[in-house]
């Protein structure tokens, strides 16, 4: 007599069930849950290239997309003040160009020379504000740690039996010993 067992995503196998049953259920645990096993670290595996090929190809566009349009945290970067002023020249030039402004020139595009020195300091900046927020966070983590510390040791002085009277009575003796000089 035989039986099927179907496992994992439409898979079966055929077992022959003319035996007893622990030979039966370790021929049943290596032909299915080691095969499902297997083909689980193969799909596994091919998920985690998946993912890192997409993460090239989203890199890949958020490039292309940076020389297309340039991140608007530039304009996020500039004051108020300097926002003013740029508007300001921005109406003497329309007025200065006549009617509509056809006549301004129009902007040029940066060399690369000032794109890669702007990516620079971009990175700086980026590498800078990490490296502060690193400090800050281990700041904390220290602070906390004594705080903990201090907490603990409070915890053990209020846990802490108290000692017999005449041991008490040594402390506050050898306290009030008093240096003599000669005077």
């Amino acid at each position: 007599m035989f039986i099927s067992v179907q496992y994992g995503y439409n898979q079966a196998k055929l077992y022959n069930i003319n035996c007893q049953i622990a030979p039966l259920l370790d021929a049943i645990h290596e032909g299915c849950y080691k095969d499902m096993q297997k083909y689980m670290k193969k799909r596994e595996e091919f998920f985690n290239k998946e993912i890192a090929n997409l993460k090239k190809k989203e890199q890949t566009l958020l490039k292309r997309l940076e020389k297309i349009d340039p991140p608007k945290d530039e304009k996020a970067q500039t004051t108020p003040k300097e926002e003013s002023k740029e508007k300001s020249a921005k109406k003497k030039d329309a007025k200065a160009g006549g009617a509509g402004g056809k006549d301004a020139k129009p902007k040029k595009k940066k060399d690369p020379k000032e794109e890669e020195e702007e990516k620079k300091r971009k990175e700086q900046e980026e590498a800078d504000r990490k490296a502060k927020e690193e400090e800050e966070r281990k700041k904390k983590e220290e602070e906390e740690a004594a705080r903990k510390a201090e907490e603990e040791k409070k915890a053990k002085g209020a846990k802490a039996p108290p000692a017999k009277p005449g041991a008490k009575v040594e402390e506050k003796k050898e306290e009030e010993k008093v240096v003599e000089t000669d005077e």
